[in-house]
């Protein structure tokens, strides 16, 4: 038996009547044989309803990884909070959020910019940001976000030591969750 599953995609041609049959095939089997999954996904939904754990990307770059509560309640990175208040909410008693578009066009992803790959729309960026490439950093228990400074309650926060430095770190640390699913969420292009 596999520990660890890797699906791109997997639900995303799809119709939903069909991609709610196969999210709920996965975490059965995920239940039933304790995997752990790395799920890729453009639907913060699908995400948000079949992962414990969610990584959040920009230009092949995580840049927010934390259980996913906090990533859908309570992002730290504005890349993360940005693509949460793009997502259009089916309920008409709430509303319309306006929402806060990016400034700037997203870099190319085969040449992208030098420092943090976020760095060119980012609304809180410093000119070390353009600099220095950052790493993922623990901010709160089990959260780790990409930055040099997080805005909280209009603070900055400076972090901790690193903690996960590459994907094989990534890798190993979803297995240690003993089934716990992590989903990389990038935007479309």
């Amino acid at each position: 038996n596999p520990k660890l599953i890797v699906a791109d995609e997997p639900v995303s041609a799809l119709d939903v009547s069909i991609q709610a049959q196969v999210v709920n095939l996965l975490t059965d089997l995920q239940r039933d044989f304790q995997l752990s999954y790395i799920f890729i996904s453009h639907d913060i939904n699908v995400v948000g309803y079949i992962s414990k754990r969610i990584a959040v990307m920009y230009l092949g770059q995580i840049m927010e990884i934390a259980p996913r509560r906090e990533i859908l309640t309570a992002p730290l990175h504005p890349y993360t909070e940005s693509l949460l208040n793009s997502v259009p909410i089916p309920n008409p008693n709430i509303g319309y959020k306006r929402i806060k578009r990016l400034k700037g066009e997203v870099p190319s992803s085969i040449n992208p910019p030098s420092g943090c790959p976020f760095h060119t729309r980012c609304p809180i960026a410093e000119k070390k940001c353009s600099i220095e490439k950052p790493i993922l950093r623990e901010i709160q228990n089990n959260h780790f976000v990409v930055l040099t400074a997080v805005k909280n309650n209009g603070k900055a926060i400076k972090y901790a030591s690193p903690q996960l430095r590459n994907d094989i770190d990534i890798i190993r640390y979803a297995l240690q969750q003993n089934g716990s699913a992590i989903c990389y969420l990038e935007p479309y292009r």
